[in-house]
């Protein structure tokens, strides 16, 4: 059943009643979920929205405590935090706490009415969506929250002569079924693998993106890590290593490209912001409207503002703010693409449309793509970008440049058909832009061409269904 089916449903099961569980608790706001966003991320947005909107309230410091959980059947002892709030606003909650247990155990705790804002490093499961049909559609703007991106680099010894790996290769020397570097291009010599600890948000994300889809699991003998900053030091000596950590702790070591089908891009928080970096996600928070209380919807929307994502990247999360491809590492990305358009075109005309166009323009970070299951709809993330590109445009050094905007389709179905596809995300985009006050100099459909990540329909890809922007 597709998602979209499944949001209506719950949507019409919700007129049947709603939960009011906020106001019976409101000395208390409930966040339970994933560790990558539990651990740092949600714990530093709180803090800088406390100090932001509410100056003169007493906020203690983090208390950790512990508690045991069912985990697939067994009791598990797991660690959470709260904080103390002092503040003579009624809509501030005496006491926020933050329970980073696993991405699956933020919609059981919603079910279960432990939580009033569920934490996630994955999107919404149909199954979960169902389950939580009370509280109307989980994947409506209002719920689902896009708070931030993360991404991992993989890294090697400063004088590894490997430079690139597909994500096969990577999930094949981390499980240990490749264990030698003349395996895959490099000087003969045992592989060994470095790896964060599985408390670790970095871990989780690589596990899951890397790992878990190809069915492999970490090798036994890989030596863990706390620490990022110790793992990335390790790797920087030993030139047998190969580790993963968080964007910004490459420090010393080399980070290498990774590629699919044929396209390769390296690690950088554009790369990221773009959802092009094979190793990168989205981090959500899901808010359903019958929990929310004015200090809750105020905390979410404060998220997306400049300073909210200015904490989430004071949180080494990467950040949602616009940028333009001024850096050498951005236009390395546009040159690999450019290449790679070339390669795969199936339309030469409308492939040197495109460059042509582009011709000393600017890509920006922002990328919108759309909800699965529900045709031309732009997802949440999207919705939003909107306003960032208004904000970005609106900067002085900005003021008067054009703003190009491009649409894409995958390859399933019909040329023909996917080009008027393409055309109409690009005018959609526009219109969406022009309510903002944006006028859009150019906004012309690409057809398939120019694929960002692999165009298998087999493998269900949506990211090629998008509308690049650019800045000339």
């Amino acid at each position: 059943m597709k998602m979209r089916t499944l949001a209506i449903i719950a949507a019409t099961i919700s007129l049947l009643g709603t939960p009011t569980m906020a106001q019976d608790r409101p000395d208390e706001l409930r966040l339970y979920g994933s560790n990558t966003v539990g651990a740092k991320l949600a714990p530093t947005l709180l803090l800088a929205f406390i100090d932001h909107r509410y100056p003169t309230a007493e906020v203690g410091d983090w208390v950790e405590g512990t508690e045991m959980i069912d985990h697939k059947g067994k009791m598990k002892e797991v660690a959470w935090r709260y904080i103390e709030v002092t503040s003579t606003d009624p809509d501030v909650p005496q006491r926020i706490s933050v329970r980073p247990y696993g991405s699956s155990t933020s919609f059981k705790a919603l079910a279960r009415g432990d939580a009033d804002i569920g934490m996630s490093s994955r999107p919404i499961k149909s199954s979960e969506v169902l389950r939580l049909a009370e509280y109307g559609d989980m994947t409506a703007p209002g719920v689902e929250h896009v708070i931030a991106l993360d991404g991992v680099a993989v890294i090697l010894h400063p004088n590894n002569p490997v430079n690139a790996l597909t994500m096969d290769q990577v999930a094949e020397i981390f499980a240990c079924e490749i264990t030698d570097w003349s395996e895959v291009g490099g000087n003969p010599g045992p592989i060994r693998v470095h790896a964060r600890d599985d408390n670790s948000g970095t871990w989780d994300t690589f596990k899951s993106v890397v790992l878990k889809p190809r069915k492999k699991k970490l090798c036994a003998d890989a030596k863990r890590y706390y620490s990022n900053e110790e793992q990335s030091e390790d790797v920087r000596r030993d030139s047998s290593a190969i580790g993963q950590v968080g964007l910004a702790y490459i420090g010393g070591a080399k980070a290498l490209s990774l590629s699919e089908c044929g396209l390769a891009y390296g690690p950088s928080p554009f790369s990221v912001k773009t959802e092009e970096y094979p190793i990168a996600r989205r981090l959500f928070m899901y808010a359903p409207e019958a929990l929310e209380t004015p200090f809750s919807r105020a905390f979410l929307e404060f998220i997306q503002s400049e300073e909210g994502q200015a904490a989430a990247l004071a949180a080494e999360s990467v950040d949602l703010s616009v940028e333009d491809s001024g850096s050498c590492q951005a236009k390395d990305h546009r040159l690999a693409q450019t290449r790679v358009a070339t390669m795969k075109a199936q339309h030469l005309a409308r492939v040197k449309a495109y460059m042509e166009a582009t011709q000393g323009a600017e890509r920006l970070s922002v990328t919108f793509r759309y909800r699965a299951g529900a045709g031309g709809e732009v997802d949440n993330r999207a919705i939003n970008d909107v306003k960032r590109i208004a904000r970005f445009l609106n900067l002085p050094e900005n003021q008067d440049r054009e703003l190009l905007l491009f649409g894409f389709a995958d390859s399933i179905g019909a040329y023909e058909t996917n080009c008027r596809l393409a055309q109409t995300r690009a005018n959609s985009i526009a219109q969406l832009l022009e309510v903002e006050g944006v006028k859009v100099a150019l906004a012309q459909g690409v057809c398939e061409e120019a694929p960002v990540a692999c165009d298998d329909p087999s493998k269900g890809n949506t990211k090629n269904r998008r509308v690049e922007a650019w800045l000339r």
